[in-house]
C-alpha cells in the first residue's frame, strides 16, 4: 500500500502500543511537525533509534537489532529514505539470528515475530520500498541481502519533505531513480515484467528528473515518487549492474551520497558499454535494449544519448569533476578498484576487466 501523509488511519487506530522509530536526521523534523503524526505518538510508547552512518552498516544494525529485542515493539516504523528502510528491513529479517555476520553472508532468515512494519519515506530515489534486497556494509564489503518482502504492511510518503530535501539530495536521490530504470533495461536479469517497470520509471524520471532537482513543486514531486516506485519494482527482479557496482566504494571511502556515487562514473561506464557491444556475445541484446532506450528518452542515437545524459549531469552538478579530485582517485586507485561489487558487476551485458575498470575510474570527461 502506498500512501500520501493524509491517509494514516492504519497507523492512527494504533493505541497503547510499543513503537520503534528508526530515522535518520534531514528530514525526521517534517515527520515530528506533523499533527497527525503527533497525536499518533502520544497515545503510545515511543523508542528512537537514530542512525550515524551515511549508508547502512553492520555494527550499526547489530546495535539497532539490540534495541529491538530489548523493547520488543509492537510496531517498527522508518522514517527517511533508503538507508533506514534498509535498517528496518534487515532487523526484521535478522531479529531472531545468534550469528548476524554470518547470517548476511550466507543469506539466511530467521524472523518469525510478527511485527507490524511502516515505512514513512522522505526522499524520492532508491525504491527500496519496493524491494526484496537490503544493503549493508561489513567494513568496505557490501552485502545485498535477500529476502521475503517485509514492507508489504504500509509506507507512505511525505511529499513536503521529498519537495524540501537539500538540492544535492533531491540530485543524489533522483539520479539514483534514474540510473536504477537505465540499468535495469541493460541488466542481464531482466525479463519482460522487468522492462515493463523499467520504460516507465525512465520515461516518468526523463520528464521530471531536472525540474524536480532544479525546481521542486508539488507536480514533479508527484511525478518523481511515481518513477521511483517504477524503478524499485524494476530492480527488485533484474537488479542493477556496472554502474552501481562502481558506485559502492566511493559511497564507503568517500562519503558520496548513494545517487551521485553511482553518476560518478556512469557516463564513462556507459560509453564503455556501447563501445564494446561489438566484442560481446550479447551484441545483438545489447543493441535491442538501447534502441528502447533511444526511444524512451527520445533521441536518435547513442551521441545524443550521451549529449542527454551530460546535460542531466550539469543541471544537476553530479559531475564528476564536482564531486571528487583527481588526485583522491588516484592516492586511492587500488582500495577503489578492489572494492567494485562483482556480484552487481555480473549483470553487465560486457565484460569489464580490472585494466578497463582502472580507465573508466580514472576518466573524467
Amino acid at each position: 500500500m502506498n500512501n500520501s501523509i493524509s491517509n494514516l488511519k492504519k497507523l492512527i487506530s494504533f493505541n497503547n502500543r510499543k513503537i520503534l522509530i528508526i530515522h535518520g536526521s534531514n528530514s525526521f523534523k517534517y515527520f515530528l511537525d506533523r499533527s497527525i503524526i503527533k497525536n499518533f505518538l502520544k497515545n503510545n510508547k515511543i523508542q528512537y533509534f537514530k542512525k550515524k552512518k551515511e549508508y547502512p552498516e553492520i555494527n550499526e544494525l547489530k546495535k539497532l537489532i539490540i534495541n529491538y529485542k530489548k523493547f520488543k515493539p509492537d510496531i517498527l516504523i522508518s522514517v527517511g529514505g533508503g538507508s533506514v528502510i534498509d535498517y528496518l528491513k534487515l532487523c526484521v529479517k535478522l531479529s531472531d539470528s545468534k550469528n548476524i555476520d554470518k547470517s548476511i553472508e550466507k543469506n539466511l532468515i530467521h524472523t518469525k515475530k510478527k511485527t507490524f512494519i511502516s515505512s514513512y519515506i522522505t526522499t524520492a530515489g532508491s525504491g527500496a520500498e519496493c524491494t526484496k534486497f537490503s544493503v549493508v556494509y561489513k567494513k568496505s564489503k557490501k552485502f545485498s541481502y535477500v529476502g521475503e518482502h517485509v514492507l508489504r504492511n504500509h509506507y507512505i510518503y511525505d511529499r513536503e519533505a521529498i519537495k524540501n530535501l537539500p538540492k544535492k539530495l533531491r540530485a543524489s536521490c533522483a539520479f539514483d531513480t534514474f540510473a536504477q530504470c537505465f540499468e535495469s533495461l541493460l541488466s542481464l536479469s531482466s525479463n519482460n515484467q522487468s522492462i515493463k517497470y523499467a520504460s516507465r520509471g525512465l520515461a516518468q524520471s526523463n520528464k521530471c528528473l531536472i525540474d524536480y532537482v532544479t525546481k521542486p513543486n508539488n507536480l514533479n514531486v508527484s511525478k518523481m515518487i511515481r518513477a521511483t516506485i517504477y524503478s524499485g519494482k524494476a530492480i527488485n527482479i533484474s537488479k542493477t549492474n556496472a554502474p552501481h557496482a562502481f558506485s559502492y566504494p566511493f559511497t564507503y571511502f568517500f562519503g558520496i551520497n548513494h545517487g551521485s556515487a553511482v553518476a560518478l562514473n556512469f557516463l564513462q561506464i556507459i560509453d564503455y558499454m556501447y563501445k564494446k557491444k561489438n566484442f560481446s556475445k550479447n551484441k545483438i541484446y545489447i543493441e535491442k535494449r538501447f534502441k528502447l532506450i533511444f526511444k524512451i528518452l527520445n533521441v536518435k542515437n547513442f551521441r545524443s544519448l550521451k549529449q542527454k545524459l551530460k546535460n542531466i549531469l550539469i543541471k544537476c552538478k553530479i559531475q564528476k569533476k564536482n564531486l571528487i579530485k583527481r588526485s583522491k582517485i588516484n592516492n586511492n586507485l587500488l582500495k577503489i578498484i578492489n572494492n567494485i561489487n562483482i556480484e552487481r558487476l555480473s549483470n553487465c551485458p560486457v565484460t569489464i576487466c580490472r585494466a578497463d575498470m582502472v580507465k573508466i575510474v580514472k576518466k573524467f570527461d
